[in-house]
């Protein structure tokens, strides 16, 4: 058995570097998606609002669903949208114990729908309405501790 030869061919590597500036970049391009979280009551319709986003997504700004789901709109489901765009979108759903009061102090707006043509209505109007994202400015402080 030989060994192939890989004289004149060069090992793969990433040459381009990543900078703080470029990261940050990709994230506001990344970030200038209106990020959703969906909660219906059946398989079928988060499979239609999704559809529905998306067609609506391709005509402006971009919709990105980072989680969808079946049943009440939980705690869980509250967590995740804080970390986007703060927005949940339910199609025949209820709201869980104390969701409510996690979604006020954490500013998660929940929009709760019994119509899809409902919610899609309400989403365009958000998504023509919406202004520009201001960039991220990141921020560093470092502390040191020093133990006598």
């Amino acid at each position: 058995m030989k060994m192939a030869d890989h004289k004149g061919k060069k090992p793969f590597r990433n040459t381009e570097e990543k900078t703080l500036a470029t990261l940050l970049s990709q994230r506001s391009a990344a970030r200038d998606a209106l990020e959703v979280v969906i909660k219906a009551d059946t398989v079928g319709t988060c499979e239609a609002i999704e559809t529905a986003l998306h067609k609506l997504g391709s005509k402006g700004q971009p919709i990105k669903v980072i989680h969808r789901g079946i049943g009440t709109v939980s705690i869980s489901d509250v967590l995740m949208a804080a970390t986007a765009s703060r927005l949940i979108l339910g199609l025949g759903v209820d709201l869980g114990p104390k969701v409510a009061v996690v979604a006020r102090d954490m500013g998660v707006e929940i929009l709760l729908f019994h119509v899809i043509h409902d919610l899609v209505a309400a989403v365009a109007a958000r998504v023509s309405s919406a202004p520009p994202r201001q960039p991220a400015v990141l921020r560093c402080r470092k502390r040191f501790m020093v133990k006598a």
